[in-house]
């Protein structure tokens, strides 16, 4: 169903349409395009759609699920590193606190991929960690406590971030956006 949209510390958590969302569905139906057209029409159009039974199934016979707050997340950011010494990012710490909190047979084994670099978050990841004075600090400052308290290493091309110039700084609104990005690419082709 249609929601409103809230930012939280994991923040590809928090889209509304998941990209990967066709695709999956495209598969769990055995390529039905047709299927698929009309799912992605009621979505957009009304905001849901209904899954037929059959496919549902399917779905839950592959995939579990689950979720963690803020706070959760921080902890598993915490959890992770004080149980093994590894820095995770928030959208990974999500993945971790589910897995830990699942039930699951024992002699199956698991696997969690951590999806981001904890750099790309360094003050939710600091903060997690408990480093103090933090909140006082730039994301760069942020990334180097991170750094200097877990003995891990910022990636270079995050870190020299800093001195940087930004190359795009223009804000568009969304219906501007097809019109944009042909003029950008006109831009680039010269």
């Amino acid at each position: 169903r249609q929601r409103s949209f809230h930012h939280t510390v994991a923040p590809s958590m928090d889209i509304l349409v998941s990209s990967n969302l066709e695709r999956m569905l495209y598969y769990m139906c055995d390529k039905d395009t047709r299927l698929i057209q009309m799912l992605m029409n009621d979505l957009q159009q009304w905001g849901a759609f209904e899954i037929p039974e059959n496919v549902l199934a399917k779905i839950r016979s592959l995939f579990g699920c689950g979720w963690a707050n803020e706070d959760q997340i921080r902890e598993a950011i915490y959890d992770c590193w004080n149980k093994y010494k590894y820095v995770i990012d928030p959208h990974t710490a999500c993945g971790f606190f589910v897995m830990q909190n699942i039930p699951h047979d024992e002699s199956t084994p698991r696997v969690l991929l951590s999806t981001a670099s904890p750099y790309k978050f360094p003050r939710v990841v600091a903060e997690a960690l408990n480093i103090e004075h933090v909140q006082d600090m730039n994301d760069f400052k942020c990334m180097d406590a991170l750094s200097k308290a877990t003995g891990t290493k910022a990636p270079s091309m995050l870190r020299n971030l800093e001195n940087k110039t930004p190359r795009f700084n223009d804000v568009i609104n969304v219906e501007d956006m097809p019109e944009y990005v042909l003029a950008q690419a006109h831009n680039f082709a010269k």
